[in-house]
């Protein structure tokens, strides 16, 4: 195991704080010319940092990967962390959707689509890349 970087867990604190910013201030969907609309837009742009932050924490620290697992490994690592959880929350919110009548099912093909293409919840784009 490497020297522990600092920085790096400093920049994964402040930039969680700036994704609860970002999710604390959804008025800035709903344009009216009011303070609290101005406030979040102004802190929107404050904390919009923080999802290239953490695009570039990830890529930081999978450097060299190799040098603390194997390939197979690293693999068997990203699909219990990212498949398994979108194929679940994905579920979980068609079910939902499907109950309360907000999304139809046609057919398997448009099904597949849905989870293939983002189509059941978009905040899950971050699952994608």
């Amino acid at each position: 195991m490497g020297k522990r970087l600092y920085y790096i867990d400093i920049l994964n604190i402040t930039a969680c704080f700036a994704v609860i910013l970002l999710h604390s201030t959804g008025a800035v969907f709903s344009f009216s010319e009011t303070p609290t609309w101005f406030l979040s837009m102004f802190l929107q742009a404050v904390g919009h940092f923080s999802i290239p932050v953490f695009f570039m924490l990830t890529g930081a620290t999978l450097l060299n990967y190799r040098e603390r697992y194997s390939t197979k490994d690293f693999f068997r690592k990203r699909f219990l962390r990212i498949f398994v959880p979108f194929v679940l929350w994905s579920t979980i919110m068609l079910l939902w959707k499907y109950g309360i009548g907000t999304f139809t099912i046609s057919s398997f093909q448009q099904v597949a689509g849905a989870y293939l293409n983002n189509g059941i919840e978009n905040i899950y784009w971050f699952f994608m890349i």
